[in-house]
């Protein structure tokens, strides 16, 4: 029977059924009862890229990876009107996997009662909320890691980072109920309200500015700040970073008011200090001590020949002297990379303002030496990278080792438990792997490993994860992947192997062991099955599949 043609006088579900049915856009499935396919419209073979008769010789659950009794389960609950709506995966002709919403209604036609679908792609949608979600993860380690303040807001605070927290004394639920002029001490109140009001009307503004805070406990500080508009969920933010450098503007003010101190106090400082416009106005010992030039040589050298040109805050170097120039104020603080006479390179945190010098804008900069600190930083980063290199990935096959596995499969099998998708675990070793070794020796046998590893990999899906499992046993986590599709991959990859090539004189083969992941599994309890369904494949002939 073609639904689509069917007409009758006395049922108007079928009078509304096939103008909408054969218009439509959207992939539109009529099954009945039992699941069996009773016409589906074109957009439904063009994205399944079966035939219309194809169709009508299937079930629905023959596409659809929900196992066959929950699928009919569902088909009776879409029937008695008790649900209508699902969230499922769909196996295309082509063995592509798409995530579908499906709405579901009862019509009449015929006197007949049938299920009438239509079928949403939104495959897309989910891959994109993963992508926000990895997005918002990668900000908050960023942020959360960060020495200087980092917040994000409106009129009032919409997020701070703990750096920020620390910096203003107030916790960010605090903050939140606060409005972002409310930390700052009078004096600066209007000018930080129009700011944050002209930022929220112009996504191009950015602006530097110094103002006066007060903590919680009441404590003034200062904070320097650069402020820019952005676009968070669809409107117009502000996002700012801020340090505190109430320490420095002190400096800066006692400096100003007292030449001679400052001159006492900068030359007995064992911090290198220096005053410059392109060249250097004043340093003090320590400075001339850091870097192993004489008076004469420090003094003739332009500033920025005292850094690293290859490192990336050079230009913020060259920038500075522009500003000093057009006596322009400023103040920045980063680490870069510093040159000493002897042409050894160390790394050094720089923090540098204007100041008024004999009657003119001049460049103040501090150097504090961090070199070791740096370097032992980067020696922990590679001891823990190498570390988890080592306990993670097996060194001949570079594929996960069993560690990596165990960690694997028990996530992916609370995942499959908790939202009920498919999961298979593949587990397979060479036949007569033994007899490899005895007969060609044990480096054509690690070459054997290594070959069918990359043999494996070239033939497994994206979605599909490899590991060696021990010696020459190896394992394949299938998520979303039922029990039918996993003998479907382990028959093929069987099949890629018996043909292949090793340039040996002889043919080798594997033998694969199948099972599908069930409610309340464990690790122990899904590799106990797996590996019994390997043992009754090489009992029962080699280079064969079993399944449990």
């Amino acid at each position: 029977m073609n639904a689509a043609e069917t007409k009758t006088d006395n049922d108007s579900s079928s009078i509304f059924y096939k103008p909408l049915f054969e218009n439509h856009s959207a992939i539109m499935i009529l099954v009945d009862k039992s699941g069996q396919i009773i016409d589906v419209n074109d957009a439904a073979v063009k994205f399944y890229g079966y035939s219309n008769e194809e169709f009508k010789k299937m079930h629905n659950y023959d596409f659809n990876t929900v196992p066959k009794d929950e699928l009919i389960e569902y088909t009776r609950q879409a029937y008695n009107k008790e649900r209508n709506y699902f969230t499922c995966i769909h196996k295309l002709k082509n063995g592509e996997l798409r995530t579908v919403e499906v709405h579901i209604s009862p019509i009449s036609v015929n006197g007949k009662t049938f299920l009438f679908s239509i079928i949403h792609d939104i495959t897309e949608n989910i891959d994109l909320a993963k992508k926000i979600k990895e997005s918002e993860e990668l900000f908050r380690t960023l942020t959360e890691n960060m020495t200087m303040g980092l917040v994000l807001y409106k009129e009032k605070i919409i997020y701070i980072n703990p750096a920020g927290e620390k910096i203003l004394g107030y916790s960010e639920n605090e903050l939140k109920n606060m409005y972002v002029w409310d930390i700052y001490v009078n004096e600066f109140k209007e000018e930080a309200k129009k700011g944050i009001h002209k930022g929220l009307s112009d996504i191009n503004y950015n602006h530097y500015v110094t103002f006066k805070a007060i903590k919680k406990s009441g404590e003034e500080i200062w904070l320097y700040i650069y402020g820019s508009s952005v676009i968070y969920k669809n409107e117009i933010v502000r996002i700012a970073s801020f340090v505190d450098i109430t320490e420095m503007v002190n400096m800066r003010n006692q400096i100003e008011s007292d030449k001679e101190l400052f001159k006492t106090l900068i030359e007995n400082m064992p911090i290198p200090v220096g005053i410059y416009n392109e060249k250097l106005l004043f340093a003090n010992p320590a400075a001339e001590k850091l870097f192993g030039y004489d008076k004469e040589e420090f003094y003739n050298k332009y500033v920025w020949e005292f850094f690293d040109e290859n490192d990336k805050k050079f230009n913020k170097i060259k920038k500075s002297f522009g500003k000093i120039k057009n006596k322009e104020k400023f103040i920045s603080k980063y680490i870069i990379r510093c040159k000493k006479k002897d042409g050894s390179i160390i790394y050094a945190n720089f923090f540098e303002m204007s100041i008024v010098y004999n009657g003119d804008i001049a460049g103040f900069g501090v150097i504090h030496d961090i070199t070791d600190e740096v370097l032992e930083k980067k020696l922990i980063s590679e001891e823990k990278e190498a570390y988890k290199e080592l306990s993670e990935i097996d060194e001949l096959t570079k594929i996960g080792n069993r560690r990596a596995f165990d960690k694997k499969l028990e996530e992916l099998l609370n995942a499959s438990g908790r939202y009920g998708r498919a999961l298979s675990l593949i587990m397979f070793d060479i036949d007569k792997f033994k007899d490899v070794n005895d007969g060609f020796g044990h480096e054509i046998g690690d070459y054997i490993l290594k070959e069918i590893t990359k043999l494996i990999k070239r033939n497994l899906r994206n979605t599909d994860y490899f590991f060696r499992y021990g010696g020459e046993e190896f394992m394949i986590i299938s998520p979303e992947t039922p029990l039918s599709t996993a003998k479907e991959l382990a028959e093929r990859l069987r099949l890629k192997i018996e043909e292949h090539d090793f340039n040996i004189g002889t043919s080798l083969t594997c033998s694969f062991g199948i099972t599908e992941a069930v409610k309340g599994d464990t690790n122990i309890s899904i590799v106990f099955r797996v590996d019994g369904a390997l043992y009754n494949a090489k009992n029962t002939g080699r280079n064969k599949i079993s399944w449990e």
